[in-house]
């Protein structure tokens, strides 16, 4: 007998079955601490033990991305593909106890409830050998009086609420003559956690250069930076496609372990975006412990990049908890977002309620294109950052007030020539920073309310935006540097993830934008690279410079100095500035599986 009692969200279930021992009885680690045992007591609340998708590729041989395999069959391959356990240190432990009353005529049948895709598997451990168990396995008197060790992983993560949520009930019904008993454990598949940024960064993540010789620097001053912040390793993913940050988002699943460890697999999410040739590098970062999952989509639409994808750390506001942090995304108007599929995904998780801002004002449509989160010393252990025009504006005031107006507004060599006094004296310009800003605070206030921050925990960095007339780092929107993203209608699409891969003939599907009009005019400091709680990897500047000093560069070091962070600064101003973009977008970061998230914040 189950008695299930809804209690404050949760389930609490009573599990009536053999507790004077005269029935079978079925374990797992229901209350999640590591430990195989008694069923749910009444007052546990939990939807039962965590299930990994067992997704890694470690005991199978699947095709690479320079294989003709689709898309489709790259996602398709992978460690749970088959019946057997090729990670059986993956496997979620239950236990059938030994019924010593069982006699020789009993029998045992062992059902999985609750599963119609029929993602589950059951393996059965006799020695060290682990063997496939279909649901409606029967289960002989030895087996029964003997116990039985079980390993449960699902094939899949769990994609659309409205069609599995991911949970189930293992079931094991026993017939001894003219007796009967039954028991059943109910698990749960884990969900797919984003990382945020209270989390070190154990891995840093850039495209192939090519022949681009200013990407070849940023990669190696990058590189440098990341190697002195504290030993963070670089690795080159297979394209160049330069928007690392823009078609993979890193994530993972995790489960306790004995003796208080973390299982977990790490999982490349590729974005929305199935008509963009580079999402297909995410396979060739399977491996052990590693998978990669497809969120679906359609073409390519900028706004569906995962640039536009962000997490709040973990918090407690107004009687919500968010013990895993919360999703952040960007809304450009209609057909401008991440992708209804990516979002219900997202959504079906259970654990990151995604949060919507508006990022209709700005041409690329990114929420990394002016807001981050920031570790800090104060007892929610984070803040938020936010780009300030306002700030931005009154340094050049700044600047000219001291007699230093003939100065260049950029001190790159490649850009305009344009002085702080020409910029100050263009009202278009200023009336659009104003602009900028406000559209900022509309933001803040929507992060703010949800989060509880207050506004002087919020850390302003200084920043420049340009409107229409004026393109990324000043350049005319009609003459952007070679390498841009096209817009639709100037490629065609050849491409498609259920098609044979013909590396001789894929292309880009054609890429939508969204209406905004904004961009970056100097590089976006806060479009970086937070790597631990101390260090910071930011774009530099090339701001004006007055007695030998940048002044943008030393007031960026200024904001994130009030938070415990050392700034350093990597040139990205003709491989990723121009193109608009940041060192955020053109990288990406594995990082570490911090507090689990099934305990309490």
């Amino acid at each position: 007998m189950v008695l299930a009692v809804s209690a404050v969200g949760a389930t609490v279930v009573i599990n009536a079955v053999g507790r004077s021992g005269d029935g079978v009885r079925i374990v797992a680690d229901v209350d999640r601490d590591g430990v195989v045992d008694e069923p749910m007591r009444v007052g546990t609340q939990s939807d039962g033990a965590l299930v990994l998708p067992n997704i890694g590729v470690s005991g199978v041989g699947c095709p690479d991305t320079r294989s003709t395999a689709s898309d489709n069959q790259l996602e398709a391959c992978h460690d749970a593909a088959d019946y057997t356990a090729h990670a059986p240190q993956n496997l979620a432990p239950v236990r059938i106890l030994p019924f010593t009353a069982a006699s020789d005529r009993a029998t045992g049948t062992l059902w999985v409830d609750g599963d119609p895709p029929g993602r589950i598997r059951v393996f059965r451990k006799a020695g060290d050998a682990w063997t496939f168990l279909k649901s409606g396995t029967t289960l002989t008197a030895q087996d029964l009086r003997s116990g039985v060790e079980l390993g449960v992983d699902s094939r899949d993560i769990v994609r659309d609420k409205a069609v599995w949520d991911g949970r189930f009930t293992l079931r094991v019904e026993v017939s001894d003559g003219d007796r009967t008993s039954s028991d059943s454990v109910r698990m749960v598949v884990a969900p797919l956690i984003l990382h945020n940024h209270t989390e070190r960064a154990t891995t840093l993540f850039v495209p192939r250069s090519a022949d681009n010789a200013a990407h070849q620097k940023f990669v190696r001053d990058l590189g440098d930076a990341a190697a002195k912040a504290g030993g963070v390793k670089l690795t080159t993913l297979a394209t160049e496609d330069t928007w690392a940050q823009d078609f993979v988002e890193f994530g993972y699943v995790s489960m306790p372990g004995p003796g208080g460890a973390t299982r977990a697999i790490e999982i490349a999410i590729r974005s929305g975006q199935p008509g963009r040739v580079g999402g297909r590098a995410v396979f060739d970062l399977r491996g052990p412990g590693f998978g990669a999952v497809q969120t679906g989509g359609k073409g390519y639409h900028q706004v569906a990049s995962f640039g536009n994808l962000e997490t709040i750390p973990p918090y407690e506001h107004n009687g919500r908890s968010f013990p895993a942090g919360r999703i952040i995304h960007g809304d450009a108007g209609p057909g401008a977002n991440l992708g209804e599929q990516a979002l219900t995904l997202f959504a079906s998780q259970g654990i990151q309620d995604p949060l919507k801002l508006d990022t209709s004002w700005l041409f690329i449509g990114h929420v990394d294109e002016f807001v981050q989160f920031l570790p800090a010393d104060n007892p929610r252990g984070w803040t938020i950052a936010v780009a300030d025009p306002r700030a931005g504006v009154e340094l050049l005031r700044t600047i000219q007030a001291a007699g230093q107006g003939a100065v260049r507004a950029t001190s790159h060599k490649d850009a305009p020539n344009v002085t702080v006094a020409q910029l100050l004296a263009d009202e278009k310009f200023v009336a659009g920073n104003t602009e900028a800003a406000d559209a900022i605070d509309r933001n803040l206030k929507i992060l703010m309310d949800e989060t509880g921050v207050q506004r002087n925990e919020v850390i302003g960095v200084p920043a420049l935006y340009s409107k229409d007339g004026l393109g990324f780092g000043g350049m005319p929107p009609g003459n952007l540097p070679p390498g841009f993203p096209p817009q639709a209608g100037n490629a065609a699409n050849t491409y498609a993830p259920d098609r044979p891969f013909d590396a001789a003939t894929a292309q880009d599907d054609p890429i939508e934008y969204g209406k905004g009009s904004f961009g970056a005019y100097l590089p976006g400091a806060v479009n970086g690279i937070v790597v631990d709680r101390t260090h910071y990897l930011a774009p530099q500047q090339w701001g004006p410079v007055v007695n030998g000093r940048d002044v943008f560069a030393d007031a960026v070091e200024r904001a994130y100095r009030k938070v415990g962070m050392q700034v350093s600064h990597i040139d990205d101003y003709n491989s990723h500035h121009t193109g608009g973009g940041e060192i955020h977008c053109g990288s990406n970061a594995v990082r570490m599986v911090s507090k689990p998230w099934w305990t309490k914040i």
